[in-house]
């Protein structure tokens, strides 16, 4: 069965995301970064080696139509349609929270994850998290989970398809570049230009019934 890889950026935040993590994405950076408390966020500089690590790994095993950028992680459910073994790197489970209310009916970046499992195109969820993610709350949603400083780049499975998230509110503009930095080793790697597919999913609309009138 396919094996489906997703890296949400907000993993190198562990030191500092905790600061923020509820303020966001209610409150924009530009207004955030008023407060020079904001401007002193820090990475953790050993998950970001361990990324580039693992994608180094990947792009020897994938070509390059099995590799997406995209901008906000309930965009995943895009390249999903059918059942898999999903593996999501993450600060973040995105199974869904109590506070998701009408959007649990729809994917986003909070509950992308038990959007899939609803649909049954989930057959095992791995769950990589920060030692200071929040665990709770329980969901419907089975998962494994471990903490990503406690694992290697060797360690994580090859994926069939790897899908690699900005997360852009909770990414401060400083480590942006970063992410770019991504899509540039593919680039080169694959001697082509990498995309990133921007904004959330967009639900389809169903199509008004015809009540005969004209």
């Amino acid at each position: 069965m396919k094996t489906v890889v997703t890296i949400d950026f907000d993993i190198i935040m562990a030191p500092s995301i905790g600061l923020y993590n509820d303020k966001v994405p209610g409150n924009s950076w530009e207004e955030l970064l008023k407060d020079p408390y904001f401007q002193l966020l820090t990475i953790d500089s050993d998950h970001y080696i361990k990324i580039i690590r693992y994608l180094l790994r990947c792009i020897k095993h994938l070509n390059k139509e099995d590799i997406h950028f995209i901008e906000d992680h309930g965009r995943v459910v895009d390249f999903v349609n059918s059942p898999c073994n999903l593996v999501n790197i993450d600060h973040h489970h995105d199974c869904g929270y109590e506070q998701d209310g009408k959007e649990k009916e729809w994917p986003t970046c909070a509950n992308w994850v038990g959007y899939l499992h609803n649909k049954g195109f989930i057959n095992g969820y791995t769950w990589y998290h920060n030692s200071n993610s929040m665990l709770e709350p329980p969901t419907k949603v089975p998962r494994a989970e471990y903490e990503f400083d406690k694992i290697e780049a060797d360690d994580l499975p090859l994926p069939d398809e790897l899908i690699i998230c900005l997360s852009e509110p909770w990414v401060p503009f400083s480590y942006r570049p970063l992410f770019y930095a991504l899509m540039d080793i593919c680039n080169a790697f694959y001697d082509t230009h990498f995309e990133i597919t921007m904004g959330p999913h967009q639900p389809v609309e169903k199509p008004q019934e015809d009540n005969g009138l004209k």
